[in-house]
């Protein structure tokens, strides 16, 4: 629809001033940092809003419109933390968010990957390989990756949990494809390095 699409323009523009920024060094939740002044910037802003974007993807619409629902309530007027917000996301969805919040916000940086893939005809599999070659003083991060493979007919999608600096699968295909997409619904704040 169209508030669809000016919804995904919307995401798509702020992860492009926040990889561009200067920021990306520094974690959103930075305990060091006494000036609040110096937190508005894009962290706090641009990435902060792609980490809720990727925690909805995460826990779920189900769970994370309740869980913001009852944030709000919990805080309006008030005084709230990081730390309130993954306690309230936690209860309602069920699942354990430490890591989630601790890679995305309380570290600096963002995954840079670098996606190689292989066709198999004897095996009708693709083999595909992810290698994260962000900063070394950045976090190898944990990631649900939705790979899209273009093929002639239409496009088949597997999803995966990316884990570690070289991550690698073969996956099963109908078809040989011919283009690989990764996260085409845009969900991560995710740069693509060049392939060497």
């Amino acid at each position: 629809t169209q508030d669809e699409a000016a919804f995904r323009e919307r995401i798509d523009d702020m992860r492009a001033r926040y990889l561009a920024s200067s920021t990306t060094d520094r974690p959103v939740v930075d305990d060091g940092v006494t000036n609040l002044l110096q937190h508005l910037n894009d962290n706090s802003y641009e990435k902060g809003a792609l980490v809720l974007h990727m925690l909805r993807d995460i826990v779920g619409e189900r769970a994370f419109f309740p869980a913001i629902r009852q944030f709000y309530q919990e805080h309006e007027g008030g005084h709230a933390e990081t730390a309130d917000l993954q306690r309230v996301l936690e209860d309602i969805s069920g699942q354990s968010l430490g890591w989630f919040f601790d890679q995305w916000l309380r570290r600096p940086g963002h995954p840079v990957v670098r996606v190689d893939w292989t066709w198999r005809q004897d095996l009708s599999q693709a083999q595909v390989t992810l290698t994260q070659v962000q900063d070394d003083l950045w976090p190898t991060f944990r990631l649900p990756v939705d790979f899209e493979f273009v093929m002639e007919g239409g496009v088949h999608r597997v999803s995966e949990w990316v884990e570690g600096r070289v991550w690698r699968r073969d996956i099963a295909l109908p078809a040989r494809p011919t283009e690989l997409r990764i996260d085409p619904d845009g969900w991560l704040i995710l740069e693509q390095a060049n392939t060497p």
